[in-house]
């Protein structure tokens, strides 16, 4: 199922925010390596995913409700 919900990233101060589809911003900070963390109930952990050939490919969302949600290009 695909949710149609667009996401923007942009870095700010050398700070990753995340735009969300209703112009909300949040900053993802760094847990561990292609590890975020933020402070939104919906969206607490990003993981960035990468090709073989080390280019990020698409990030995935997780909460407690769910596990692994796609956000690709």
């Amino acid at each position: 199922m695909e949710l149609k919900v667009n996401y923007s990233l942009l870095v700010r101060n050398n700070a990753l925010i995340a735009v969300g589809p209703r112009g909300d911003e949040f900053t993802l900070i760094p847990a561990k390596e292609d590890v975020f963390v933020t402070d939104r109930w919906y969206m607490p952990v990003v993981r960035f995913m990468r090709h073989a050939d080390d280019r990020l490919t698409h990030f995935e969302a997780s909460n407690g409700r769910s596990l692994g949600v796609e956000f690709r290009r």
